[in-house]
Parts: C-alpha cells; sequence; structure tokens
C-alpha cells in the first residue's frame, strides 16, 4: 500500500554516538536492520539529537535548520526526492 509523502511517519530519527568494543565491533558490522534481526547494543550510547513519532516530511525542515549550507540541502533533496511522473522522461526529450 503506497502513502502520500505527507502522510508517512518516522518511529524515530536520531543521530547516535555509539562505541563498540572486541567482539562486538564484528558483530555489529555483520548486522543490519534490513535484515530484521535486533541489532547488537553498543558499550556506550549517547543521542545528540532524537525525535520521536515525526512526519517524514519533517526531515525537510530538520534539515535546513541542522545544517548550515543551503547548496548541499538542496542537492540532498533534489537527489533524495525525486518525483517524475510516468514518461517523464520522454516528455523531457521532446522540449
Amino acid at each position: 500500500m503506497t502513502q502520500k509523502f505527507d502522510q508517512v511517519r518516522l518511529n524515530h530519527l536520531d543521530l547516535a554516538i555509539n562505541i563498540y568494543t572486541e567482539d562486538s565491533i564484528k558483530e555489529r558490522m555483520n548486522s543490519t536492520l534490513t535484515k530484521g534481526k535486533r541489532i547488537t547494543d553498543a558499550i556506550y550510547r549517547t543521542h545528540l539529537i532524537r525525535a520521536d513519532d515525526i512526519m517524514f516530511s519533517d526531515l525537510l525542515v530538520i534539515a535546513q535548520i541542522f545544517f548550515q549550507s543551503k547548496t548541499m540541502i538542496k542537492e540532498w533533496i533534489d537527489s533524495q526526492f525525486q518525483f517524475r511522473s510516468v514518461g517523464a522522461e520522454t516528455d523531457n526529450k521532446e522540449a
């Protein structure tokens, strides 16, 4: 089921520092959230920023508040959120 961009919620958004030691380093490097498994716990973890239950579209506002480079933000938005209609490539070639 496809949702509209402005209706998608993020469980959480964070910027965290995680420290792993010894065997936990290899274990963490070999695990990903895409496999649906729990990620290895960090020995030390602190959140610099954490926002729970936010709208996905809020990322655009957060990025503009957090980062100084307007050029890099625009490039990220253009790259990350490319919405193309069906046949857009054909329309552009004819123009």
